[in-house]
């Protein structure tokens, strides 16, 4: 029952993630819209963190803060849960064994499953296995290949930038033409590369800014590495990313490898053209000279190329950016709500 005992809980949500990233979002968006429709859910996450904060105020949603795996295991409270990240996973697989309820179980990052008995225990007794792309859809098979996956891609709450606040931001940055990035500084999103990036066209040209909007465990290696360049700037965490995303004239997305590239959507929505690795889920979303430009990944020579080609002829930016928003009535959180509620549907006891 709901805390104030009206109402069986109808799904139990888990997250356990620190921080607030991607998944996190998505997690935030997918509760909200079932929300919107009159579903009656759980929310369990960690005590503190910035989801279960963010989620405190949502309609029919009761958020039960807890510490850690065993915690969420037992103050699940529906007959069907929805893991959104892997402790998360051992957490509803601990429930079913407890109490038998089902739980679906969702994988956003592209690294293989563990090779543990726990882990296969976990994805063979899940009701279904859902995928955020068709490229994590095909990591999961060769993993399992017994196992079919759902492919459900992420959702773009399609928040609108303010005039006011994006002419602030741009006038902090002297550049005539600037290039942004929006992700956790972690070197596997590829912000070495692309301030090798900037290092090499700003040796042949002037103009050019790059801006970085995150904060991660490699913020400091990745300041170092632009130490000296003083057209490279960092802006640190920020609520409102559509501010800066459309402040910028090229979003760079060069990650080493992505489940999807949630963040690629609000570039697309905000109308910034896309140039992004050829890697995991990226093209999924980005099509190459179509919806975007495609590099290989850690290539800085390609990835300057890329964003200067986007400098040199910004007609073909606009085509490629209205390109891109056309595609994004397919990725909704209505859209996404839609999806998961047949899912739920076929999953309900």
């Amino acid at each position: 029952m709901l805390e104030d005992g009206t109402e069986t809980v109808r799904i139990t949500h888990i997250n356990l993630a620190r921080g607030f990233r991607g998944g996190e979002n998505q997690t935030l968006l997918l509760i909200r819209e079932l929300a919107a429709r009159g579903w009656r859910q759980q929310f369990i996450g960690r005590a503190g963190e910035p989801l279960a904060l963010r989620l405190r105020d949502t309609p029919g949603l009761t958020v039960t803060p807890v510490g850690g795996v065993l915690g969420a295991a037992v103050r699940v409270q529906a007959q069907l849960v929805h893991a959104h990240e892997a402790r998360a996973a051992q957490a509803a697989w601990i429930a079913s064994k407890l109490r038998g309820c089902r739980y679906v179980l969702t994988r956003r990052v592209m690294r293989p499953p563990s090779q543990t008995w726990l882990t296969e225990r976990i994805y063979r007794d899940a009701e279904t296995v859902v995928a955020l792309s068709r490229a994590i859809a095909g990591v999961l098979r060769q993993r399992f290949p017994t196992i079919e996956s759902v492919v459900i891609p992420s959702a773009l709450l399609p928040v609108r930038p303010d005039p006011g606040a994006v002419a602030e931001i741009r006038s902090r940055y002297p550049e005539p033409f600037l290039v942004g990035n929006v992700a956790a500084l972690d070197i596997a999103k590829g912000q070495l590369e692309l301030i090798e990036a900037a290092r090499r066209l700003s040796g042949r040209r002037e103009g050019f800014g790059f801006l970085f909007v995150g904060t991660g465990d490699d913020a400091t290696r990745i300041q170092d590495a632009a130490r000296g360049m003083d057209n490279v700037h960092f802006a640190g965490f920020v609520d409102n990313v559509e501010d800066y995303i459309a402040a910028l004239d090229v979003f760079a997305f060069p990650s080493h490898h992505e489940g999807l590239g949630s963040v690629l959507l609000q570039a697309m929505h905000t109308g910034v053209p896309i140039v992004a690795t050829e890697t995991g889920g990226i093209p999924e979303l980005v099509v190459n000279e179509e919806t975007g430009l495609l590099v290989p990944v850690c290539d800085a020579d390609a990835l300057a190329a890329a964003i200067e080609r986007l400098r040199d002829d910004p007609g073909a930016g606009r085509k490629i950016a209205e390109r891109a928003a056309v595609r994004l009535s397919e990725f909704t959180p209505g859209a996404t709500a839609d999806r998961y509620e047949r899912l739920y549907r076929h999953s309900r006891t």
